[in-house]
């Protein structure tokens, strides 16, 4: 398929049972496909694309018959659809007043339009920390003066996808990648006042080509249609708006993967505060000035020490200890990397405000930093290209660094002067589809060690049946059931539609693998005996996929239960919880007696209450946009129901506000609107701000 070779496809096909099957995992397979898009106008791959889609119609008309033939035409249809959303955000942005400056200009003022959006945030996060007596961590918002509030980490999200995506539109218009993939910046002056007012329009049209993306990716991964609206024009699309697109469907497997990566978020911050408040590293900080040694002979600052530690509770082993090298680095060296950049950056926030978030460093130096504070033997310069932007990147808090025309490094600051460092690499790492290789066997054994903690004979063992292998990682004897836990540890997708699929598959596919464990299990009782002392002829089998990572779910799939450790931990650990469920009898205990019992266990699984919490604070809800000038867009997505309706206003102005401060700041004292007045204001001015053509 990259190559549209529909000949070898052809060969292909003819040595299968072309059935319908076959055909529908074909069409699944071309559906996913980012081969078959093009993002951007290149004519003579778009017809070797339709070419190769012809011949595949022909073929099933011919093999399959007519109605076939028709889903190749439908899946035509639908990728023309996501272009076409491209092609108009391109040619909006080559009418806004930004595309006369030029394009290193642009670069710049993005950029620096981003250190300005993120230093007023950190002022307005640190009058709100002044005026609370209490603060609590966990679904944490900074309340503004006027009112309104805004969810942290999701503005500074915003920030950060808009200000990558803004490069990545530069970089493709421009040629800017080298053939590794690189984005190579130009070197520019620092723009003028102007010059970043005219960037407003090209900073809304980027974060329409990511929230496009996203939605382009869900629907082509996980089904679902975009609707074109007719007459009449429901009331969200704007007057002048010449179509309007919906998109409603959202999958369980999707609520799963948002509900697992907020958790894992919630988790690390928890383990990371409480650390903070907890534990004395700040005597053991060392920072960047001299040699340092990794991990645990020493630390650049407490944070690093506390990533180390709470990435290595969220892992279930102890990450100092462990050499295999996740694209090219140990963990450590991954985290040590992270937090020598961010000391870096703080050192030069604290003493230059916005003006040092865009720090310019010769490669050699930051490679001599990075080696004088333990990364020897290569793995300083693996790591500035691990974390250096290029096409597949994702955004700048896994790359904060850019390459520029001369050689050096610009280090971004906004993505990195407060990201915990383990998170990130977990996520860099993710990013790129590796799995942390040691995290499957010391899990397992972590797991027995934790249960038999619990006073339970948790064991493994293998099985051979008539030449079958059956390989039992975790098997709980508990009265008169027997709880059979399969262990799973692949990374979380980090909200990415493609990573969240296939996932869900791996999920799907464990699913069937413990079934299978569980039935051998009961059918073979004699040899289970004889292997590994369990007797399970009179036992209630219950089959669980145990998650590394906090993923899991209400209820039962194929009577198979998905958990993960972090809840596993709270129901032994914490007897003390207020119940979500009816059944139980008490208000304020996970057990109904003095000790856990199998069925407090099966209850909890069937409703943990952590998830049940998360599920109820959050809805389905539209949120709109508009693709350039012509085209409006609802999309239904997961959020928290204290988020309002939002709108492409709402990116910008009631969640954060930077752009109309960036453009307006005489006027900043003067304007105390109210959040649904300012959300208006602010889709009518991006609207107004769009140079039109007749």
């Amino acid at each position: 398929m990259k190559n549209l070779d529909w000949r070898k496809l052809e060969q292909h096909l003819s040595t299968l049972l072309l059935d319908q099957a076959c055909a529908t995992q074909l069409l699944g397979l071309l559906r996913r496909s980012s081969d078959l898009i093009q993002k951007r106008l290149d004519p003579i791959r778009s017809r070797a694309r339709d070419a190769f889609l012809e011949n595949l119609e022909a073929h099933l008309l011919k093999h399959l018959g007519l109605d076939w033939a028709g889903k190749v035409d439908e899946l035509k249809a639908l990728g023309h659809h996501i272009e076409e959303g491209y092609a108009e955000i391109l040619r909006s942005l080559s009418r806004t007043h930004a595309a006369q400056l030029a394009p290193e200009v642009q670069a710049a003022s993005g950029l620096a339009w981003s250190a300005h959006a993120f230093d007023e945030m950190m002022k307005e996060f640190q009058a709100d920390l002044a005026r609370r007596r209490r603060i609590k961590l966990s679904h944490f918002r900074v309340r503004r003066r006027d009112g309104t509030s805004y969810n942290p980490d999701g503005a500074l999200g915003n920030l950060i996808n808009i200000t990558t995506m803004t490069l990545m539109l530069l970089g493709y218009q421009q040629s800017w990648f080298d053939d590794e993939g690189f984005l190579i910046l130009p070197t520019s002056q620092d723009p003028t006042g102007d010059e970043n007012d005219k960037m407003t329009a090209t900073l809304s049209l980027a974060a329409s080509w990511r929230l496009w993306e996203r939605l382009e990716q869900r629907c082509r991964y996980f089904g679902g249609e975009l609707k074109t609206l007719g007459a009449p024009a429901p009331q969200w699309v704007p007057k002048d708006a010449a179509k309007a697109i919906k998109y409603e469907l959202v999958t369980p497997e999707e609520a799963h993967d948002y509900y697992a990566n907020v958790r894992l978020s919630d988790q690390l911050a928890r383990t990371y505060h409480g650390l903070l408040q907890n534990t004395n590293l700040k005597t053991w900080a060392s920072g960047i000035d001299g040699a340092l040694e990794l991990p645990p002979k020493g630390y650049v600052s407490p944070e690093e020490g506390h990533s180390c530690i709470s990435l290595s509770d969220v892992l279930g082993y102890f990450i100092l200890e462990d050499q295999e090298r996740p694209c090219g680095l140990r963990l450590i060296e991954w985290i040590r990397g992270y937090s020598t950049l961010q000391s870096v950056i703080g050192e030069r926030y604290r003493a230059l405000g916005k003006d040092g978030l865009r720090h310019i460093v010769s490669r050699s130096d930051l490679r001599s930093l990075l080696e004088r504070v333990g990364l020897r033997n290569g793995t300083a310069d693996i790591f500035i290209d691990q974390t250096s932007l290029r096409k597949t990147s994702r955004d700048l808090f896994d790359q904060p660094l850019m390459r520029m025309r001369d050689g050096s490094l610009m280090l971004f600051g906004p993505a990195i002067l407060y990201c915990e460092a383990g998170r990130v690499t977990l996520s860099a790492v993710g990013r790129q589809g590796e799995q942390l290789a040691r995290k499957g066997k010391a899990f397992e054994k972590e797991m027995l060690r934790f249960f038999t903690s619990q006073g339970l004979a948790a064991t493994a063992f293998k099985l051979k049946i008539e030449g079958e292998e059956f390989e039992y990682d975790v098997v709980v004897p508990w009265g008169d059931h027997l709880f059979v836990f399969e262990c799973k540890n692949r990374t979380l997708s980090g909200h990415n539609p493609a990573a969240a699929y296939y996932f869900a598959l791996e999920m799907k596919s464990a699913v069937n693998q413990v079934a299978r464990l569980a039935t051998a299990l009961h059918d073979h009782a004699d040899m289970v005996r004889d292997v590994s002392g369990i007797e399970t002829k009179d036992k209630i089998i219950v089959s669980c996929i145990l998650n590394s990572l906090p993923y899991a779910a209400t209820g039962a799939r194929n009577g198979v239960y998905m958990t993960d450790v972090s809840l596993l931990k709270r129901f032994f650990g914490n007897s003390r919880e207020p119940a979500t469920t009816k059944r139980r009898n008490s208000a304020t205990s996970l057990w109904l007696g003095d000790k856990p019992e199998p069925a407090d266990f099966l209850s909890y699984l069937q409703e943990p209450s952590a998830l049940q919490d998360l599920i109820a604070r959050t809805r389905c809800a539209p949120f709109y946009f508009d693709l350039g000038e012509q085209t409006a867009v609802a999309v239904t997505d997961i959020m928290d129901k204290d988020t309002p309706v939002m709108s492409m206003g709402r990116l910008f102005s009631a969640e954060y506000g930077f752009i109309e401060r960036a453009s307006s700041r005489s006027d900043l004292h003067k304007r105390k609107l109210m959040e649904r007045q300012a959300v208006r204001e602010a889709d009518r001015k991006w609207r107004k701000a769009q140079p039109r053509t007749k």
